[in-house]
This record gives C-alpha cells, sequence and structure tokens, in this order.
C-alpha cells in the first residue's frame, strides 16, 4: 500500500487538545512494537509537531516537482494527466484499477467510487535545498488544499419498495508540513508528515423520510453538519508506517431532557510492515487491538481479524445463543474481554477457509 494510499483527511483548527494524554498502543508484534519504538511517539512530541505555523510565502530555489511534492498529501488528482511523471502516471492507473477491480469482486458499480476534487492549494517551501537546479537533500515544506470527495449510490429501500439514489459528501480542509529527503529532483524513502484540519461529511437520501430521521438523530447529538477537528502524524521508512491519528467520536447517552452528547478524543495507530510479498497491518484505538490484516499482495489473498468488546458477555448471554455471531469467538485480551472475528478473501472475494492461504 503507497503512502498516499493510507492518508486520512484530517486535523484540528481553532481546538485545544493539549491537556490530553494519548494512550499508545504496545503491540505483541515484536517486529510492530520496535516500529513504535523508533517512532518515539508520546503525547508532548504529537502536539508539537502539529504546532506549527503557516510559513510565509517564498518562491522555491529551484524545480519543484509538483507531483512528487504533492504524492505525500494523495491529491496528485490535482495536477494535470500530461504533467505526470511515468512512475506516478503508472501507480495512480494501477490504483484505479484495482478499486473497480475490488468494487466490482462486491458486487458494486465502480462508478459509485467516491470522485476526488482537490482546490485552494498553497505549497510553500521551508527548507528545499537544491543541486544541479534539482531538490537535493533534506526538503521541508508546508501545503494546504480543500478537498471534496461524492459518492452517488443506488440503494434498496424497504419504506418505498425501490432502488433510491443517496449521496455522500465528505468536505475536508487540510494543512501539513512535509520532511522528505530528495535525490536529484526524486523523493527518497522516508517521509514525515503532520497534519492537521477538518472533515465535514453529508449523507443526502432520496427518501424524505430517512432524510428527515438521519438529519433528527445527527441534530440531537450535534453532528449535523459538524467540521469535527482531527490531527495525524505519519512516519515511514522503506518498508514500515506509522500513524497516529486523533479523531473525535460523539458519546451518546440519555438524559432527563433528552440526549446527551459529549464529543471525545480517541488515538487511533496504525503500523504497516511491508513483508517481502506480503503487508502486515495493525490497528489501535486508545492502545487497545481493533484490527489485523495480512494481505498476499501478488495472491490478493487477505486475511481480516477483528476485535470488539464483548457486548455478549456484558448482556450475561454466549454467543453461540446469538444468531449472525456464528463467526465470532470470545478471548481475553489484555485482561480485556472481547470477540474476535476472521475473515479470509481471495482476489477480493469471501472464502470459507480457515487457514486462510495467504502464504
Amino acid at each position: 500500500m503507497r503512502l498516499s494510499a493510507i492518508l486520512l483527511a484530517c486535523a484540528t483548527l481553532g481546538i485545544s487538545t493539549s491537556s490530553l494524554a494519548y494512550k499508545f498502543p504496545t503491540p505483541e508484534d515484536p517486529r510492530a512494537r520496535a516500529v513504535l519504538e523508533r517512532a518515539g511517539m508520546d503525547t508532548a512530541r504529537f502536539d508539537a509537531l502539529l504546532a506549527f505555523a503557516k510559513p510565509a510565502p517564498q518562491a522555491w530555489a529551484c524545480d519543484a516537482p509538483i507531483a512528487y511534492l504533492y504524492q505525500p498529501a494523495g491529491i496528485v488528482d490535482a495536477v494535470p494527466v500530461d504533467q505526470l511523471p511515468a512512475d506516478v502516471k503508472a501507480m495512480l492507473e494501477e490504483g484505479k484499477r484495482m478499486m473497480r477491480k475490488t468494487f466490482r469482486a462486491q458486487g458494486l458499480d465502480p462508478a459509485s467510487a467516491m470522485v476526488t476534487t482537490t482546490s485552494d492549494i498553497e505549497l510553500i517551501p521551508i527548507s528545499a535545498p537544491c543541486k544541479n537546479g534539482k531538490l537535493d537533500g533534506p526538503v521541508e515544506y508546508y501545503l494546504a488544499f480543500k478537498q471534496v470527495m461524492e459518492s452517488n449510490m443506488e440503494t434498496f429501500s424497504p419504506l418505498s419498495n425501490k432502488l433510491e439514489k443517496n449521496r455522500t459528501l465528505i468536505t475536508s480542509h487540510a494543512e501539513m508540513v512535509v520532511r522528505q529527503a530528495y535525490d536529484a529532483g526524486k523523493p527518497a524513502h522516508g517521509v514525515r508528515i503532520a497534519r492537521r484540519g477538518t472533515v465535514t461529511s453529508r449523507m443526502t437520501y432520496e427518501n424524505p423520510q430517512i432524510q428527515k430521521s438521519m438529519d433528527d438523530m445527527q441534530a440531537k447529538t450535534g453532528g449535523l453538519n459538524r467540521a469535527s477537528p482531527q490531527k495525524m502524524v505519519t512516519l515511514s521508512d522503506e518498508k514500515t508506517v506509522a500513524t497516529f491519528s486523533l479523531l473525535e467520536e460523539p458519546k451518546v447517552t440519555g438524559g432527563v431532557f433528552g440526549i446527551n452528547a459529549e464529543w471525545l478524543y480517541k488515538l487511533s495507530t496504525m503500523v504497516i510492515l511491508n513483508d517481502p510479498g506480503i503487508q502486515v497491518s495493525y490497528m489501535y484505538v486508545d492502545g487497545q487491538p481493533l484490527s489485523m490484516s495480512r494481505q498476499n499482495r501478488e495472491t490478493a489473498t487477505t486475511e481480516m481479524i477483528s476485535y470488539m468488546d464483548n457486548f455478549a458477555k456484558k448482556m450475561g448471554k454466549k454467543i453461540s445463543d446469538m444468531p449472525g455471531m456464528e463467526n465470532y469467538r470470545e478471548m481475553v485480551i489484555g485482561g480485556r474481554d472481547v470477540l474476535e472475528m476472521r475473515t479470509c478473501s481471495i482476489d477480493f472475494k469471501p472464502v470459507k477457509m480457515d487457514p486462510c492461504p495467504v502464504e
């Protein structure tokens, strides 16, 4: 997975989280644990990296390869196709091909995929050493932009007993500071990204009853048209990626006068290990494991393991007595009661195989 494909539209504007102490994981896999140890991320460093100021505009001292500079932010789509280097163009075409293949394997129309539009781009060098007219050495720059992602999908509505068109619109504003080494005008492996901003998500339904119900529900929690602040720091080298994302989520409870919603921050941590032929990914939320996946890049065989709180045990029930829980098993991880689910897919299609033939 390329770095630009895993970056989320993220960050924070105008809301202080400096008083928070973020919960970082300690992976059981010694390789993943070593990645986080090398990253050396803690609350103080996370906040410090995201406390950057927008630099004063200035010109680049030599040729600025826009496609490569945009790549860590995932906004290469803003570069005209005829101006893309051959390697970047090939990467984009391969990404689109894999997206179409994935959609078809899941029975979805590729035309319903998100369409992304990027605008209002600001690109300002902070440190940009040059050699022979090209970037060469440790380069640091500021990048800001607006991004709109839109999809239109037909889904069956039991209310009208027909297919209805629903629209998803996600708008993000982001600013970031990127640090990456360059060699003769081309980026080398290894990048550090500090990114902050806001994201707003809006669903539009063809059915007015569903629209009113969803809008009323979001309005009660304060989530309707809410510009949610987010922050993210990504560190990568040739074989590993570590991403730390601070996300805002509502905690909804019942109250005397109706619903109460408290917006809380949770730290999501992702570690990716690019082994020869196989990519291993770990996801954590507030230090607790959320999922693990292994993918064979040659065969597109993927094993996914996900975890959730054991709500059945809290209810005093057995998962064997609950419909739809056949693929779950009860476990204890780090003293926490969880439900584990394993899935296997080959060529993006689910199969019933255990063990999953990833190797």
